[in-house]
């Protein structure tokens, strides 16, 4: 998918294209990780697809009316049409995208897609993690950022989510105290008794989290 990251350059492939989706992305957007499989399958004659990198700064998508990624817009002959959040509803994205923007794309195509861009984007985040996790650098705050990540993905299918929830949080917090160096030891063994404080938190994500997957 082709990119830009200013109003000017948009402004010229609107002038350009009858009709055209714009789809608002940036680097590390999880949500973004998960559409772009679905914008792999967007292919034909009646709609161009493009994107507008939101990374440095959503100024620039924020004079269109976009605060956030990832966010998709349909322009005909210049003007906004229709827009949606590619990630929030498989069916209502199904029906923007072929009544709307007119690709041929079957539902169960476009909701494997889905699914397959979000395993893309918790393995990408679940490597980030552990990157972090185990980088020497690595201050208080993002060691517990690293750390919900990896027990959100560990538990995520686990049907006594307490227990799991206890179980990684066991696991994470020896990771952090055992072996680690000599000047870090305080710092670890601090993010530790953080971690352990973030189990009702923690578990009442998941438990939601279940609920909007359980959700008809």
């Amino acid at each position: 998918m082709k990119s830009v990251a200013t109003i000017a350059e948009l402004r010229g492939y609107l002038s350009g294209q009858r009709r055209i989706l714009v789809c608002f992305w940036k680097k590390g957007c999880p949500g973004c990780m998960a559409a772009s499989k679905v914008i792999d399958l967007l292919h034909g004659p009646d709609c161009a697809v493009l994107g507008f990198d939101c990374t440095g700064s959503m100024e620039a998508a924020k004079t269109l009316g976009v605060d956030n990624t990832p966010y998709w817009v349909l322009f005909e002959r210049g003007e906004k049409s229709a827009e949606i959040r590619p990630t929030s509803d498989g069916e209502a994205l199904h029906r923007f995208l072929t009544e709307k923007a007119g690709f041929a794309l079957p539902e169960p195509i476009l909701m494997a897609a889905l699914e397959d861009g979000r395993e893309y984007a918790r393995n990408v985040q679940s490597a980030i993690a552990e990157i972090l996790f185990r980088r020497a650098e690595s201050d208080e705050d993002t060691l517990i950022s690293a750390a919900r990540l990896m027990i959100l993905k560990a538990c995520a299918g686990e049907d006594d989510i307490p227990a799991c929830v206890d179980r990684q949080i066991a696991h994470c917090a020896t990771r952090l105290t055992e072996g680690a160096p000599e000047g870090l030891r305080e710092q670890r063994r601090l993010a530790a008794d953080r971690l352990r404080g973030e189990r009702e938190k923690l578990t009442e994500d998941l438990e939601a989290l279940r609920r909007r997957m359980n959700e008809p």
